[in-house]
């Protein structure tokens, strides 16, 4: 299952936050990807997001995408976390900002 058919079925939007993913780790390699609207994003029906964090993840790597999620995850359920990191200029400033988070 996609990442698109992945989130037809249930959105990965919460709060102000999206983490699309898929099912199946079945990505030819590992990566992250990061977008960041400081005025928001409608994500499916109802729900605006600020932060969109993809996750693609290869077979090889499955376990770290529960620790990955899981973290990533503690850091975004606060307002106030996302609060400073849509407040980032740059793609560096935003990861040391959100490694601070961790």
């Amino acid at each position: 299952m996609s990442i698109k058919q992945r989130e037809e079925l249930s959105s990965t939007a919460f709060g102000k936050v999206a983490i699309p993913h898929s099912f199946n780790m079945v990505a030819l390699k590992s990566r992250g990807y990061i977008l960041v609207n400081p005025t928001g994003i409608e994500w499916g029906q109802n729900a605006k997001v600020y932060v969109v964090i993809g996750l693609a993840i290869d077979p090889q790597n499955t376990s770290l995408f529960r620790e990955v999620f899981d973290k990533i995850t503690e850091v975004m359920v606060d307002e106030e976390n996302i609060s400073q990191l849509i407040q980032c200029t740059t793609y560096d400033q935003f990861i040391d900002q959100l490694i601070s988070l961790l």
